[in-house]
This record gives C-alpha cells, structure tokens and sequence, in this order.
C-alpha cells in the first residue's frame, strides 16, 4: 500500500511540474517550423512524373537518416540515430516503426512508418498533436464515424488535446508527428498492445527505457530546478490565467470518454 501510495505522489507531482512547464511555455520546437521544414522535405521527396510512369519508386519512400540530418540542421539537439535506432511497436491496433527524433517531459518528435497497410485508433492523448504525411496516403475518419478525409504527401493535420480518430495508412506511409502537452501519459497508449494485447513485454521494457533515455540525453538537473523554481513564481502569480486551458483539456477529455460510456 505504501508502495502504491509513493506512485501515485510520483504521477501526482510529475504532473504538477509538467503543467507549470506548459504554463512558461518554454519549448524547444515552435510547431510552424516543424511543419514548414516537413513541407519542403516532402515536396523535395515527391518522385517525378516520369519516374512515376515508369514504375520507378526508388525515391518514394523517406530516408529517416536523411531527414534526421535535414531536421538537425535547425535543431541541433535532435537525437543520433546510432544511440536510439528504429523501434518497432504496435499501438492502438495500428503496427508500424518508429523513429525518435526528440522526447522530453512535454514535447515529442517522431517519424512513423507503416511497412504494410494498417489501421486503428490515434488514442486519446492530453497533446495538442500536428501530422506531416511525408509519404503514402493517410485517411482519417473521426470518433462519430461522420467525418472522414484523405491525406497525402505535403498535407498536415492537427487534432487538440482529448481528440481522437480512426485511421488506416497504406503500405509504406510516412507521417511526422509532432505533440506537446503531458507527454508520458501517453506512454500507457504506446504500451497498451505490446504490454496488454500481445504480452510482449521485453518490447514494452524496451520502449519505457528508449522514452526515459530520450529525456535523459536532453536532461540538465540544474537548468531544471532553476526553472521549477522560476515557474512556480509565475505560476503563483498569474498561472490563473493559462490554468484553465490546461482544466478545459482535461474536461473535455473526461465529457468525450463518459459521453462513449453511456
């Protein structure tokens, strides 16, 4: 029980730390530019007609090591690729590879690659969530099965904290994926079929640990405490201002699962 107590003060204060980091806004990616540089890889990727004519695909599919470095040019803390390879995960039914490309307490950066057409459900993530589609063909249909659109190469998309979609990727689909919010709640999702629907859990160890040794390599203990205690100053005195967006999240959130429910 004391155990089980000690967790849930360690989820509890890891929360609070993070809301107040999200309240500074003190980010290491501005989302325009990510999508921005996604765009002019992905126009730079698109084959040819002619190429397309003659059934030539050799520069359709992405080269992750070529858009790590395209991405490093602007920010030089992308992670190498030789210390956090590809990781292959299932995640809301959906089997794909995956590329860390950055991972902090509240930001995440990653290319994601279908090797074979799949579906399932984006999950429902306290992240503001934007999506390049670099390669292939990505459709989405939403939660009320009343809405459904088709994405290709050079299109974006964004979905808010709480939101959620079906979505099926073609054989071959690339899409960046870009969030900021409370990101290590999300690792339940990234887990739920490794750990839970195929018990595979060395895959499930392996992916808590690749997540924890991202957040490490970008992890300055002094710079931390000086911006905890530089946060809860701007917190305590107009933190009022911004903490209902973060309330308004998670409400949303828990109307979207209870309305679902019954």
């Amino acid at each position: 029980m004391e155990v089980l107590k000690g967790i849930i003060l360690a989820h509890i204060l890891l929360m609070i730390f993070i809301c107040i980091r999200l309240i500074r806004e003190d980010f290491d990616f501005q989302e325009k530019d990510i999508m921005d540089m996604a765009s002019i890889y992905s126009s730079h990727n698109k084959p040819s007609m002619w190429s397309q004519f003659v059934r030539l695909q050799s520069k359709t599919n992405v080269d992750a090591r070529e858009l790590r470095q395209h991405l490093r040019m602007k920010f030089p803390y992308i992670l190498p690729e030789h210390t956090f390879p590809p990781l292959q995960l299932r995640t809301g039914g959906l089997i794909g590879q995956i590329h860390l490309f950055f991972a902090s307490l509240t930001e995440i950066l990653l290319l994601y690659h279908s090797p074979i057409e799949t579906s399932g459900n984006s999950g429902r993530h306290l992240m503001d969530i934007s999506v390049a589609v670099l390669n292939g063909r990505v459709a989405i249909i939403n939660s009320s099965m009343k809405f459904a659109k088709e994405f290709t190469a050079e299109d974006t998309y964004r979905y808010t904290a709480a939101g959620q979609h079906l979505l099926k990727m073609d054989q071959e689909s690339y899409i960046l994926i870009y969030g900021r919010g409370l990101v290590p709640l999300s690792l339940y999702y990234g887990l739920s079929d490794s750990a839970l629907s195929s018990f595979d859990l060395p895959t499930a160890v392996g992916a808590v640990s690749y997540y924890i040794r991202a957040v490490h390599s970008n992890w300055n203990i002094e710079k931390y405490v000086e911006d905890f205690y530089t946060s809860a100053c701007t917190a305590a005195s107009n933190g009022t201002k911004i903490l209902p967006h973060v309330f308004n999240s998670v409400k949303s959130f828990l109307i979207d699962v209870t309305q679902h429910v019954f």
